[in-house]
């Protein structure tokens, strides 16, 4: 839903807060049109998943400007706040939804279910999406006619649309194991959450993207002497990523596999419409030295 009056009316009843986490401006009208739909189905069908009793948050574009609304299961949406703690109780024993998402939140932990959502993201949706992924980033439009663009076009929406939904079903896979986690640790050792997440700090190599690109890069970069003194100059950052590139070597085809992969990642914000890794050398040539001179 978009509301176009410029007075900020919320769509539909509800507690609506501006969104500041991911999209802190207003977001391109192509990313406004895909997200709302695609967030709010991937954040139902996980919840619904892990037995949590926030539904999903419904989600409205108004001004250009993304808005939640919390929609816990069972309550209305003129609700004013939580209900009596009598009322949510009888809620807990006769309300049918509510009585099957604590019965499976229970199974959730006792099972330790996301340890399954990580298998079936390592081994089925994400081999799926990366092949995706590559075979529309080496399409060649330059000579595409409009059906054909268009076509393309249609093609990347339904992908962007697909890894929303994947993006925010999974949402629960870390959301639980880590607030479990951190309410466990801290009831038993006193310390506070940013004290005990810091010994996970860099534990994640993958989040860092093409990781398999990264790790052919230090060895087939440091064979080469020519583009170990490239990679250590002070030219600017977009002359010594070009000079890689250009490299006949396994270093230059390394630098390229690596650039090819993530040139079209976002960075810094989720829009399709934000910049792009390619636009920015220096981030590049940044971390190319850290994975070539850093220790394992």
């Amino acid at each position: 839903m978009t509301a176009t009056s410029a007075t900020f009316v919320p769509p539909s009843p509800g507690a609506w807060e501006l969104e500041q986490t991911h999209v802190t401006k207003p977001p391109s009208l192509y990313f406004a049109s895909v997200f709302p739909g695609a967030m709010m189905r991937g954040f139902k069908a996980g919840t619904r998943h892990y037995g949590v009793l926030l539904d999903h948050l419904e989600v409205s574009v108004i001004n250009r400007f993304i808005y939640y609304a919390p929609r816990p299961v069972g309550a209305p949406k003129g609700a004013s706040g939580p209900p009596p703690k009598l009322v949510f109780k009888l809620l807990t024993l006769v309300h049918p939804e509510i009585r099957r998402r604590i019965a499976r939140s229970r199974e959730v932990l006792d099972k330790k279910l996301w340890r399954e959502d990580v298998f079936r993201w390592d081994h089925e949706v994400k081999p799926m999406l990366v092949a995706e992924a590559k075979r529309l980033r080496d399409e060649e439009l330059t000579e595409a006619s409009t059906s054909q663009l268009a076509d393309h076009v249609h093609r990347a929406t339904t992908f962007l649309d697909t890894a929303m939904f994947w993006h925010h079903r999974l949402n629960c896979c870390v959301l639980v194991p880590l607030g479990d986690y951190l309410v466990q640790s801290m009831d038993w050792t006193g310390l506070s959450p940013s004290e005990l997440l810091a010994p996970m700090r860099g534990l994640s190599p993958v989040s860092a993207g093409a990781q398999e690109e990264l790790d052919k890069l230090k060895p087939s970069i440091q064979a080469d002497g020519a583009a170990v003194l490239l990679l250590l100059s002070d030219e600017p950052a977009d002359k010594i990523l070009s000079g890689l590139i250009d490299r006949p070597t396994a270093a230059g085809a390394a630098v390229r596999a690596y650039v090819q992969a993530v040139g079209l990642m976002v960075v810094g914000g989720y829009d399709v419409a934000d910049r792009h890794a390619s636009e920015h050398p220096e981030m590049l040539l940044k971390v190319i030295r850290a994975a070539v001179l850093g220790d394992d």
